[in-house]
C-alpha cells in the first residue's frame, strides 16, 4: 500500500474482520493476522472459513503520523468472494 507520498508503506496498522453478509456473522473463527513483507505488500493469514458461502474482508487501516501516533483508522470492505464447499 502507498500513503500520501505515493511511496510504499510498511508501517500501517491493519486489522481484518471476515464477514458473511447473508448470515450476519464472521466467516472465520480464527483471527486473521496481518504481516508487512516489504514494498507496501502485506500478507493476510490464515483466511480459513468456518462454512461455505459469500464472504467479505473488512480492513481497518491506520496510518502513522509525524508525531509518532496513528491516524484514526478508516474501513475498507473488499468485494464479496465465495468460499467453496470442502
Amino acid at each position: 500500500m502507498a500513503i500520501g507520498s505515493g511511496q510504499p508503506a510498511d508501517d500501517l496498522a491493519i486489522s481484518v474482520t471476515t464477514w458473511m453478509p447473508v448470515m450476519g456473522h464472521a466467516c472465520a473463527q480464527k483471527p486473521v493476522k496481518v504481516s508487512a513483507i516489504g514494498d507496501g505488500n502485506y500478507v493476510l493469514a490464515p483466511i480459513a472459513a468456518s462454512m461455505d458461502g459469500k464472504c467479505e474482508l473488512i480492513l481497518s487501516i491506520g496510518v502513522p503520523t509525524a508525531d509518532g501516533g496513528e491516524s484514526p483508522a478508516f474501513r475498507v470492505a473488499t468485494p464479496t468472494f465465495v468460499i467453496p464447499k470442502g
